[in-house]
């Protein structure tokens, strides 16, 4: 891989499954521990998956400590959304988890090693949402060097609105930003009707028109 010139981002969901905005359920085995062992447990975790990569030789260049983040992780502990939404209590609980996945990383490195921690939020198209999420987690200390948006055009506005708040978000931040999760349809398959009036399918559904908005 990197004899091509790749690089490797590790993505840590902290799930049994996929985890997104809609879906961060806790993994089976760790749904009994309160606040204080849960970040215990991503911590050590954390540092055992980056041990084992290290030691096979494929130490990743990013690690991203959670996927899509937008309402927290390891529901319902580290929530933020509910009776109680948007209050500092539950930032607290969702920042200590996240530092604890970042300790873990930066715990399991070696003398020389570059790993670079990403978090990850899923509005690409957003500066607000990106700005209210981004604010509070600074506010509370996390240690991150790089942010990663999604941007689905049938979700998340025009390429327009991603490039704003690309450079809105470099701006602020004084960091990296990457673009790490995407798609468009390269045959009909349902995601036409995801956008109202298939406004924004501005490419092809085809082939060649997937690999334009990719261009794009």
């Amino acid at each position: 891989m990197r004899a091509a010139g790749a690089g490797l981002l590790l993505d840590v969901h902290y799930s049994d499954t996929w985890a997104d905005p809609s879906h961060q359920v806790t993994p089976a085995a760790w749904a009994s521990l309160d606040l204080a062992a849960l970040e215990a447990q991503v911590e050590t975790y954390t540092a055992g998956v980056i041990t084992a990569f290290r030691q096979a030789g494929a130490l990743p260049d990013i690690v991203q400590v959670g996927n899509e983040v937008d309402d927290g992780m390891l529901w319902p502990l580290g929530r933020l959304s509910g009776t109680d939404a948007d209050t500092a209590g539950r930032w607290d609980r969702f920042t200590r988890l996240l530092k604890a996945g970042i300790r873990g990383v930066r715990g399991a490195l070696g003398p020389g090693d570059d790993v670079r921690i990403m978090l990850h939020y899923s509005g690409g198209g957003s500066p607000g949402g990106t700005q209210w999420f981004f604010d509070r987690v600074n506010a509370r200390g996390v240690a991150y060097d790089v942010i990663g948006l999604s941007y689905y055009p049938f979700w998340h506005g025009t390429t327009a609105d991603l490039a704003g708040n690309l450079q809105a978000t470099a701006v602020r931040y004084g960091r990296d930003v990457m673009v790490v999760e995407t798609a468009y349809p390269w045959r009909a398959s349902g995601w036409e009707d995801m956008a109202p009036d298939n406004a924004a399918l501005m490419w092809p559904v085809t082939p060649a028109g997937q690999a334009q908005f990719l261009r794009t």
